[in-house]
């Protein structure tokens, strides 16, 4: 048992430290459903055209996802 005051997740058949990283890691690889990654697009796009017609320039990079590419102003 990993904790003595704690309760296994039934999805979890391995309770422990190792079991529970190895199910963590097993879960994080899965591919994630194309109609959900789409959608979460579909919302960035959708902040980002809203933030630049606000111009709020640094929002918008955040949501068309440019921070964090290596594209920032000094770039220009």
């Amino acid at each position: 048992m990993l904790f003595p005051l704690t309760f296994p997740i039934p999805t979890i058949p391995n309770w422990s430290v190792d079991g529970i990283i190895l199910h963590a890691k097993f879960e994080s690889a899965k591919p994630l459903d194309q109609s959900h990654l789409e959608r979460t697009k579909a919302i960035m796009k959708s902040q980002a055209d809203h933030a630049f017609r606000l111009k709020d320039y640094k929002l918008a990079s955040k949501a068309y996802g440019v921070e964090g590419q290596g594209i920032n102003e000094s770039s220009w």
